[in-house]
């Protein structure tokens, strides 16, 4: 993809927007910004990141989309976003933060998606693979953008990345190498316009995979029982509810492990130290999706055990059998 000499309009001046607007400027695309707070304060966070020089800051309405070449929206942008819908109706093309930075990865991607559960299951996949000696970097919609993993030396041999569904709205070619859906609920249907809407969006994690490629889904949600059929990928599932043919299941002895070809193995519940059972499904979905990474079953062992949870995540009742 080639952006030397193209006009790039970016929505969303937080950090992934800060981020693209380096990666634009290295590789000589025309920057202009947009956001709804004040100019002033735009001007501000440009100067901060020493970034003034190489961003033209337009108004927030429909006039910022003159001579645009390309739009790439924030993460948090949503597509009722009204500029995007003028974009939409112009018929300027959009892209999100991670499809323009997957057009340019050198590594194979494992991304995450759910409407809960993204955050903690895209750091303890990623522990998993640091602990089988795997340089990796983990991001996406937590952390550090992956637009500027890509921009960088991109010295990882896996990127982690969570995914939402308002960068999924956007992609074209991004395509993972595992793609994980853990569930889907009814917290954004207000921008989606309806349940069934937001489920296609989650569901575009998997619509460039193909046979060599892995999803994993989870079996106890009957849209995702619906929807294995239909992948291109391999499909492996986790369900916390009953025994799986292949893939992962809660069962009295442990997370028992089936794999395709008849292997069976045992991950003690002990390991797991953060409570809840949607968290047990958090874990199956993390070991599922590092299985075609070299990981022993004792470093997806060791990395769950030293996994207490994350800072911002609330404390659950314990999970029951």
């Amino acid at each position: 993809m080639d952006l030397s000499g193209r006009n790039v309009l970016i929505i969303g001046l937080g950090k992934t927007g800060l981020a693209t607007l380096r990666f634009l400027a290295g590789r000589g695309a025309l920057s202009f910004v947009t956001d709804a707070k004040p100019t002033g304060e735009v001007e501000r966070l440009l100067e901060g990141q020493e970034l003034r020089a190489q961003a033209t800051i337009v108004a927030y309405d429909p006039s910022c989309l003159a001579k645009v070449d390309l739009v790439v929206p924030s993460p948090g942008v949503p597509p009722s976003n009204p500029l995007l819908q003028e974009a939409v109706r112009r018929q300027v093309p959009i892209i999100s933060e991670i499809e323009l930075a997957y057009r340019f990865l050198s590594c194979p991607v494992i991304a995450i998606t759910g409407t809960n559960g993204k955050t903690t299951t895209t750091t303890l996949t990623g522990n998993i693979l640091k602990r089988a000696g795997k340089k990796v970097f983990v991001g996406g919609n937590i952390g550090d953008p992956l637009i500027g993993f890509a921009a960088g030396a991109q010295d990882a041999d896996y990127a982690v990345v969570e995914v939402s569904s308002f960068q999924l709205q956007w992609i074209e070619y991004f395509c993972p190498a595992v793609a994980t859906l853990l569930n889907t609920t009814c917290d954004h249907v207000n921008y989606h316009g309806s349940f069934g809407a937001y489920r296609q969006i989650k569901e575009r994690i998997f619509a460039n995979q193909t046979r060599g490629q892995l999803a994993v889904l989870n079996a106890a949600e009957p849209s995702s029982r619906l929807l294995a059929p239909q992948l291109v990928s391999r499909v492996t599932c986790f369900n916390s509810t009953a025994p799986v043919a292949a893939g992962m299941h809660l069962a009295a002895e442990g997370l028992v492990y089936l794999s395709d070809n008849g292997r069976r193995e045992i991950y003690p519940l002990d390991m797991v130290r953060i409570p809840g059972r949607h968290n047990l499904e958090n874990v199956m979905a993390a070991i599922l999706s590092v299985q075609d990474c070299g990981v022993s079953r004792e470093e997806s062992i060791a990395a769950i055990a030293d996994f207490t949870g994350l800072p911002h995540r609330m404390p659950t009742m314990p999970w029951s059998r």
